[in-house]
């Protein structure tokens, strides 16, 4: 062990400090500097898996659109009355809803009343009644200037495991679902 001068100054205090701090600083360097490489060498390779994994997902989502129109596409070809198709792995539903668009409220208020069509118009706080609306003729609701929009949904509920061999090997089965 080497013996230790006694300090005098701070002059002396201050070098001494310094150089301990050097040494430890140099010692810092020589442990941390492999696993500081090793750590940009593992974000450069998190990267790369990164944007591996974003062009995978582009391929995946492409062909999970191509998937989901064509079972739309089949499901539109099913009676009216089949809402949900039964699969080895799962149940294809599709459902459909409408709504109203009524393009100028206070317009169609108008209209209603000079058609004498006050059954169609809420009383509480005077607007169109969407539920009355609905039951007019199309031809009446075409000319108030009101469309009827449908939007149709299909969704898929796979089982917790999939098994792609006995999807294609055992085809569809229809299922009439209870209104």
């Amino acid at each position: 062990m080497a013996k230790m001068k006694k300090i005098k100054n701070i002059e002396d205090l201050t070098k001494a400090v310094d150089i301990l701090k050097s040494i430890a600083d140099d010692r810092i360097e020589k442990m941390t500097a492999p696993m500081y490489r090793k750590l940009v060498d593992l974000r450069a390779q998190v990267t790369d898996i990164e944007a591996s994994l974003a062009e995978e997902d582009k391929v995946f989502q492409a062909q999970e659109a191509q998937i989901m129109e064509g079972i739309a596409e089949y499901m539109g070809t099913l009676p009216a009355e089949v809402k949900s198709v039964k699969t080895p792995n799962g149940v294809v539903k599709t459902r459909s809803s409408s709504s109203l668009i009524i393009g100028d409220p206070k317009e169609l208020l108008k209209m209603l009343k000079t058609k004498k069509l006050k059954e169609c118009i809420r009383q509480m706080q005077e607007e169109p009644d969407k539920t009355a609306l609905r039951k007019l003729d199309p031809a009446v609701l075409t000319e108030l200037g009101v469309t009827i929009e449908t939007k149709s949904s299909v969704s898929v509920e796979l089982k917790k495991t999939v098994d792609v061999k006995t999807i294609t090997a055992t085809g569809l089965k229809t299922v009439k679902e209870a209104s």
